[in-house]
């Protein structure tokens, strides 16, 4: 039997594509470009490989996973994220490209949908299970805390106006206060997750170096960018 969308659940992780985009550009000034996309590919081989865990322990017909692309689409994308489905980014900032893909997903029917990015390698397959079977309903919104002051993602059952997205400033210490607030101005009933690293300089390296280590069962992708960690110290 094909479930129907309203029983399932979109994720759309965020993404530029290596080559195509320059990628981690702050850590990228800390430790070259070159090892930034190394970080990156690692980063997203870890994130795929536990969506692909969360994916089988819940079954196909519970979720759908999206690469959400930053270029225009090429058929180098068709090469490169052959994983999951994809979406395209549209929109010129930050906030209008959030809204699209958000926005786009909730009208195609989803029950829920979850926005992340590349770059919180330290998530398991049990955090994203967890998200998917949260009983959100309309006009509840989940939103988890970055420890730089933005979030990392962002769970809602329902649309959200451009206007909230677009009204916010991204990469600031302020960036999650400002979502918050906005939404429940907004009439939005607002739940949350623990505060998470995302990696953007340097020292979130060395934190996620030492949350990797306190893993018990190590993936081949955890030791990969435990041993990738170690190479830049």
């Amino acid at each position: 039997m094909i479930a129907s969308k309203a029983t399932k659940t979109a994720i759309a992780i965020f993404v530029k594509t290596p080559t195509l985009s320059r990628v981690k550009t702050r850590l990228g000034h800390k430790i070259g470009e070159r090892k930034a996309t190394k970080f990156y590919e690692l980063s997203l081989n870890k994130i795929k490989a536990e969506l692909k865990l969360m994916e089988k322990e819940l079954g196909h017909n519970c979720v759908d996973i999206y690469w959400a692309l930053a270029e225009p689409l090429n058929p180098y994308h068709t090469l490169y994220w052959n994983d999951f489905k994809f979406i395209h980014q549209s929109g010129s900032s930050l906030g209008s490209r959030l809204s699209g893909v958000y926005n786009d997903l909730i009208g195609r029917g989803y029950g829920k949908v979850i926005l992340m990015g590349g770059d919180s390698p330290q998530l398991s397959a049990q955090n994203y299970s967890h998200w998917c079977q949260m009983p959100i309903k309309d006009k509840q919104v989940v939103l988890g805390p970055a420890k730089d002051g933005g979030f990392y993602t962002l769970i809602g059952a329902s649309s959200i106006p451009a206007q909230i997205w677009e009204s916010v400033n991204y990469s600031e210490s302020t960036t999650f206060e400002q979502l918050d607030k906005l939404l429940v101005n907004s009439g939005y009933k607002m739940f949350y997750l623990n505060n998470e690293i995302d990696i953007d300089f340097l020292d979130d390296l060395r934190s996620l170096d030492l949350i990797l280590k306190s893993t018990v069962s190590k993936s081949k992708e955890d030791l990969e960018l435990l041993s990738f960690i170690s190479s830049i110290k």
